[in-house]
């Protein structure tokens, strides 16, 4: 993670309230989307991306834009997921197509599923950083532990994008 997005990761979360610094942890949001659902929302990005690199004159603010939108990927199926398990019937996941394909369907059939998992995993982390008696502690745990987890979610959304690739 570059030093540019955590910064601006900070101004973002201040700007909603959060305190700077404290630790979050959103456990539905580190679910894994399987690469080849992923690569259902902005299919062009990869083609884009390749013709962009090519060109003589390398515009990269196009090249840093197409690349969030590769990385709003697993998070747009985390969100639809969470909106489907509490609105299955809401209108306007009636109207996306994308999350009509069978993958799709498999999915968000999956997700409560693997959302309980890990938020039994978060409480039990909970758990275990109490024992510790001092808050500062405790928060370096529980931090230490849901970074573990980021990691590994990102290392394995990485490896099956590549295996996507290949």
């Amino acid at each position: 993670m570059n030093l540019t997005f955590v910064l601006q990761l900070q101004a973002v979360c201040a700007l909603a309230g959060f305190y700077v610094g404290e630790q979050y942890s959103v456990p539905w949001a580190t679910t894994d989307v399987p690469a080849e659902l992923q690569m259902q929302i902005f299919p062009f990005v990869e083609d884009a991306l390749a013709n962009l690199r090519q060109a003589p004159d390398t515009n990269y603010g196009t090249i840093n834009f197409l690349e969030l939108l590769q990385l709003l990927r697993g998070y747009f199926w985390q969100v639809i997921a969470a909106i489907h398990e509490s609105f299955p019937d809401s209108a306007p996941l009636k109207r996306l197509q994308v999350i009509q394909s069978s993958e799709a369907k498999m999915f968000l059939q999956q997700w409560p599923r693997a959302r309980e998992a890990l938020e039994a995993t978060a409480q039990s982390d909970l758990a275990i950083s109490s024992s510790f008696g001092e808050a500062a502690t405790q928060s370096a745990f529980v931090s230490l532990a849901n970074s573990q987890r980021q990691s590994d979610t990102t290392i394995n959304t990485i490896l099956s994008h590549c295996n996507w690739l290949l």
